[in-house]
């Protein structure tokens, strides 16, 4: 089996996947209790944020991020432009971009960071290269000095898929907008949803109508199901009856659940564009408030999960959001993993060399790159437990 290691330059760090996020049923009936006695309060609050973390953007609340995506390149794009992009991005903004009639250029990235490697990137470039996307990873940062300097050199337009990233800390290079994920999959959460942040304020031009009508017993009805079966209670039976049955019928059920693969690609409507409902924009300022400190526990919790995980994986750093290849026994330790209620998803399914019809020779070389989970969620007693049969098979090798 190829080995390959990947090694992290420095990059922050916050991510966390499926069933990880960190809000409790006492969250939500105190988000419950604000929407309905302190709407405007919440609002406000919400715009506040942003406002001051971004004072050079203007933002717009989504009801999804990809249609956001969609309709901002519809309207912006024209026919025969050329969009550079990362190997290892989103397959449906891949797909979106093919849909709308555009050149499409796939870059190879670099073995260290995953990020677009710079000296592709002037090789590809011709009169018709109007933007570039850059994909951030695992929480990582990947707009680095020497994409941003070559972009800004070529007059190319800057987007962030910002799916994978959210931070409020101020960065040194930004682009021109970015889009911003609040998905089940995602920390912070509101289990829809997104922002759009626009630098440029010519770009507001191209961001569709968005309605503020919103369903909120929808999403509180949502919420409230996925926290019941995310609490100590619920995960509990995830953990030792739901997932292993799962498995059993379909090896790469999360997989499914997360990607596009095999579905049929639709492009949104632009009449359903609606804004994040009231109580989305109430879970996610009290999951803001709490960012760093949820960070910490991560933290914590991962170095004792890399010390188990190194007898299987070769790892990079000790990110709070794992990435991983696998040294040996693959479908055993994924088995063991999602039995016990840990769901690694296949980064694979991002990787776009599986579905282009030319070489890159290092994104292509990457077989086996799994997401691994660190729980905020995830009671302290599941969690030594975990520790402690991962251990045990571990030295019955």
């Amino acid at each position: 089996m190829l080995h390959i290691g990947i090694k992290f330059l420095n990059l922050e760090v916050m991510r966390i996947p499926l069933y990880a996020h960190s809000i409790s049923l006492l969250v939500v009936c105190k988000t419950i209790v604000n929407v309905l006695l302190f709407k405007s309060k919440v609002i406000k609050d919400f715009k506040l944020v942003f406002e001051k973390s971004f004072p050079d953007y203007t933002f717009y609340s989504v009801s999804k991020s990809r249609y956001g995506f969609y309709t901002f390149c519809k309207k912006y794009f024209e026919s025969e432009d050329e969009v550079l992009i990362s190997a290892f991005s989103y397959p449906l903004y891949y797909e979106y971009l093919k849909i709308l009639g555009l050149k499409v250029k796939v870059l190879d990235v670099d073995s260290k960071t995953l990020a677009i490697n710079p000296k592709l990137i002037e090789k590809e470039l011709t009169q018709n290269s109007k933007a570039i996307i850059v994909t951030h990873l695992f929480g990582n940062n990947l707009l680095t000095d020497e994409i941003f300097k070559i972009s800004r050199a070529n007059n190319l337009l800057i987007i962030e898929d910002s799916a994978q990233y959210m931070s409020f800390k101020k960065s040194k290079n930004n682009g021109d907008i970015a889009f911003i994920s609040f998905s089940a999959t995602k920390s912070p959460t509101s289990f829809d949803g997104g922002i759009i942040l626009c630098k440029k304020p010519s770009l507001n031009n191209y961001i569709p109508n968005i309605s503020s009508k919103n369903n909120e017993f929808y999403y509180i009805c949502k919420t409230s199901i996925l926290m019941l079966i995310t609490s100590k209670y619920g995960f509990s039976f995830l953990k030792k009856i739901i997932f292993p049955v799962l498995y059993y019928l379909k090896r790469d059920w999360v997989n499914y659940l997360v990607s596009e693969e095999g579905k049929t690609v639709s492009t949104p409507n632009e009449k359903s564009f609606k804004s994040l409902s009231v109580f989305q924009k109430g879970i996610l300022l009290i999951q803001f408030k709490k960012m760093d400190q949820d960070i910490e526990l991560r933290k914590t919790r991962m170095k004792e999960l890399r010390r188990i995980l190194d007898y299987y994986l070769f790892i990079s750093d000790d990110s709070t959001y794992q990435a991983c290849v696998f040294k040996d026994n693959e479908k055993k330790i994924l088995n063991k993993l999602i039995s016990l209620g840990i769901s690694p998803i296949d980064e694979n399914l991002f990787n776009l060399s599986k579905i282009i019809d030319y070489n890159l020779s290092v994104a292509s070389s990457i077989k086996n790159l799994t997401r691994v989970p660190c729980y905020t969620q995830m009671n302290d007693k599941l969690f030594l437990e975990i520790l402690r049969e991962l251990s045990i098979d571990a030295v019955n090798e």
